[in-house]
């Protein structure tokens, strides 16, 4: 009998003990998913601040044309910043690698190259004064199209191999410039000129023309990214994971890349190709907050996209004195922290 009650206290007390350490589990849970959270505020606050002090810092009394030009630039930098930061987190959660950004496939390389085969065709001329909304439309399109033959090619298989992958887009992002390029000596200089300012990115020129249809489509775009953000974390888990959990995998996958394709063609119509800010704010985003809920990611990687952006521009206009610009330092910067990463997983590969 006394054995009986000493095995009875000793079930309750485990019993005790696993509620105890459930619910500390629960508590620690609830903390780390409110540090999450003001984090992603942090990250609003200082992106919010960047912005006021890009606008009003040494702005004169009877500004008004400069404070419309600055709101223009915060304009395409929100923009840019937002496409970005979306399409980088939400190709990562489906490729599930923290190196392979749209824009290291070449995407943006392709959308300049489109705008230089217009050039080649009908002239510089031709190319302001067609209607950008088209022209935006002709080369969203094409890009979607390229996307879907390379994902198609490239996703489908069962075992892709991420430096593959890597390989491909050098490639291909390679080979769009050097036909770019190519196609640039064949111009006369006024449309050789046109090429170059195309193929850089500035945040001093961006395409107003198309600012107000590029936010329909990135507003859009976004809505459609956070109404799929469940199915997003379902496929960040695998894809046999799930498919296992009932998901329909592949047409889950293609929605979310054609919105990733939309935000790489709207960051790149506005101020042209920025290669490593994806890959830079991305990991940046994952360090500063290491979760799986992408319900809290996609707005922090927006939002350190957009601080990212608009503190290089300050340190371009106001230390540098535009000795440089804020795509140059963003690559150099980027391309360092790629090659570190590679050497990083080098022994995983």
């Amino acid at each position: 009998m006394d054995k009986l009650k000493q095995h009875e206290q000793e079930h309750s007390q485990v019993k005790n003990d696993i509620a105890t350490i459930n619910q500390e589990l629960a508590l620690a849970l609830q903390r780390e998913r409110k540090t999450h959270r003001r984090r992603v505020v942090y990250l609003f606050t200082i992106a919010l601040v960047a912005v006021l002090v890009f606008l009003f810092w040494g702005l004169p009394a009877f500004g008004g044309f400069i404070m419309k030009m600055r709101w223009q630039a915060v304009a395409g930098i929100i923009l840019t910043g937002a496409a970005v930061g979306s399409s980088a987190m939400v190709f990562q959660a489906i490729v599930q690698n923290r190196i392979i950004t749209p824009s290291i496939l070449g995407l943006d390389s392709l959308y300049v190259l489109i705008q230089t085969t217009i050039i080649f065709m009908a002239g510089s001329t031709t190319l302001a004064s067609m209607n950008q909304l088209y022209l935006f439309l002709a080369s969203l399109v094409l890009m979607i199209a390229f996307s879907v033959l390379l994902f198609k090619f490239v996703l489908r298989k069962e075992n892709y191999n991420v430096l593959f992958i890597l390989l491909l887009g050098i490639v291909f992002g390679t080979l769009f410039s050097s036909f770019n390029t190519f196609l640039g000596t064949l111009l006369d200089p006024g449309e050789f000129l046109a090429v170059q300012s195309i193929g850089y990115a500035s945040f001093q020129a961006i395409n107003t023309k198309i600012l107000g249809v590029a936010s329909v489509f990135l507003i859009v775009s976004l809505i459609l990214m956070w109404r799929n953000v469940k199915y997003l974390e379902v496929i960040s888990l695998g894809r046999d994971v799930a498919i296992n959990l009932g998901l329909n995998y592949y047409a889950a996958m293609w929605r979310l890349l054609i919105l990733v394709v939309i935000c790489i063609s709207v960051s790149t119509a506005l101020v042209g190709p920025i290669t490593f800010l994806g890959l830079l704010v991305l990991n940046l985003t994952l360090q500063y907050i290491p979760t799986h809920r992408y319900k809290l990611l996609i707005p922090a990687c927006i939002f350190m996209s957009i601080a990212v952006l608009v503190i290089g521009q300050i340190i371009v206009q106001r230390l540098l004195n535009f000795s440089s610009s804020v795509s140059i330092i963003i690559n150099f910067i980027g391309g360092l922290y790629f090659i570190i990463l590679l050497l990083r997983q080098q022994k995983k590969w």
